[in-house]
């Protein structure tokens, strides 16, 4: 059994970090330079993640390679720190960068090995709660966490919150399919989730149905071929990637997870589709009517509303082993009648023009369409769909899915974070520019250091390059 380092907390008043003199992080429309003291930390910034209410933010950090590359097993620190105060309330050793961090307006919840603990912010000297759970999902107004009892089990707890009292446990495995990312919560006793079928789960009592569903298979022709090579097969753990993300269980590296949909529910009806045929059920999970496919064709797709038809994107591939794209289907578009589940129309885009579908844009997107310099939002809505192809286009089609107009992908910019009118928007290029803007596109500033890591929440800009930590008050746009 692997030795963890012993986690100790304390409270800091002092040490933790240095206030330094003004830096220039970015520059409005008129060029004129925005100027902020920074916090400075005593090692490099891995990451963070905000409370709700942004005023209190949990800080990762650890040292660099000669090479610039981050050591992320040995030496790591993290700092919880009060915005309000000026203070680290928290400060402990990390040994693991990827553990499990969460912060609410009054407590903060961190996990390493086996046991989530949970510190109250305004006496953290003492953990509230320990436990034994994988969190996968947190409410803080329903006061519940939902998460397997450990990374090798596929019971899912439900607890609460404030007090880390298990309220059920029951089996919900997820080895084909990880799909509490993008759950839907219908009501305060209902979660949908595509884990391994199409689970209905009340979060207060665990009561739990659920429909078959093919959301992922395991590539036999993949075993036999490893087999051959004499290749020992095991269990591949999935990662923690990234900060404060949620546990990712074991998907097999011959398991093709993902050939599913996401979930749309409109007028208590829920529409999904997986390898096998997309479904129409009611909040109970009774079928109302089922469109088959051929075996070769469905596979992970995006499924939206267009008025009185579905469209569902498909994309024509999985993830191996829940993350590596691997063809499994045939990428097309089609418009479904949502009353019978027929098909309405289909569009196969045209690969010499437009390249093969990769993906569809499920949120607002802004491009430049105009010489002075303003951002032009464009989004999928009732009457228009938003699709990105190989060929570097995101293409518009109207509801009878015919392309109306197309865009540079290169070009645009995905919304990073949003708070009331402001938006935090960030290119896919080589050099990613950053910048601040209006909901309708109006440029605020341009963010001019290259960061780690960035947010905008509530009033607040907070950004990370190297040791420093700026946080900038943002009232006067509001």
């Amino acid at each position: 059994m692997k030795k963890l380092l012993a986690s100790v907390f304390l409270l800091m008043s002092m040490g933790m970090y240095a206030q330094k003199d003004s830096v220039v992080y970015a520059y409005d429309v008129d060029g004129k330079a925005l100027k902020a003291e920074p916090l400075e930390f005593e090692k490099p910034i891995y990451s963070f993640r905000l409370s709700p209410d942004a005023n209190t933010v949990a800080v990762k950090m650890c040292d660099v390679n000669k090479k610039g590359k981050w050591k992320t097993n040995e030496g790591g620190l993290l700092s919880v720190y009060s915005l309000t105060d000026n203070k680290s309330v928290i400060v402990q050793d990390l040994p693991y960068l990827g553990a499990f961090t969460y912060l609410t307006n009054s407590s903060f919840l961190y996990r390493a090995g086996t046991l989530t603990r949970c510190y109250s912010l305004a006496n953290p000297e003492n953990f509230v709660w320990e436990e034994r759970v994988n969190p996968v999902l947190i409410n803080d107004s329903l006061n519940f966490i939902l998460g397997y009892k450990t990374q090798e089990s596929m019971k899912l707890r439900g607890l609460e919150l404030s007090t880390g009292k298990v309220m059920w446990e029951k089996s919900v495995p997820c080895t084909k399919n990880w799909g509490w990312n993008e759950s839907v919560m219908l009501s305060d006793t209902l979660i949908v989730a595509a884990n391994n079928s199409l689970d209905f789960l009340n979060p207060q009592t665990g009561n739990l149905h659920f429909i078959k569903a093919k959301t992922g298979y395991t590539d036999k022709a993949a075993i036999f071929a490893a087999a051959l090579g004499g290749i020992a097969l095991g269990v591949f753990t999935g990662a923690i990637g990234g900060f404060g993300t949620t546990y990712i269980p074991y998907i097999g590296p011959n398991v093709i997870a993902h050939t599913c949909s996401d979930i749309v529910c409109k007028d208590e009806r829920l529409y999904f589709s997986d390898k096998a045929g997309l479904m129409c059920l009611d909040t109970n999970g009774n079928k109302i009517w089922n469109h088959a496919f051929k075996s070769d064709l469905a596979a992970s797709a995006h499924l939206q509303m267009l008025g009185d038809k579905l469209c569902m994107i498909n994309y024509g591939y999985g993830l191996k082993g829940g993350s590596e794209h691997q063809v499994c289907g045939k990428p097309f578009i089609s418009n479904f009648d949502i009353s019978t589940g027929e098909i309405v129309e289909t569009q196969i885009l045209d690969k010499e023009i437009y390249g093969t579908l990769t993906g569809a844009v499920k949120d607002t997107l802004y491009v430049f369409t105009n010489p002075v310099g303003k951002l032009t939002p464009i989004y999928p809505n009732s009457e228009r769909i938003l699709v990105q192809t190989d060929k570097d286009k995101v293409l518009m089609l109207d509801r009878d899915l015919k392309v109306i107009d197309e865009y540079p992908f290169k070009n645009s910019y995905d919304v990073l974070a949003s708070s009331g009118n402001l938006r935090l928007v960030g290119s896919p290029s080589e050099n990613s520019k950053l910048w601040l803007i209006y909901a309708d596109g109006t440029p605020i500033m341009h963010i001019d250091i290259p960061v780690n890591c960035i947010d905008l929440r509530a009033d607040k800009l907070i950004m990370a390059a190297g040791k420093k930590l700026i946080v900038q008050d943002l009232n006067k746009y509001l």
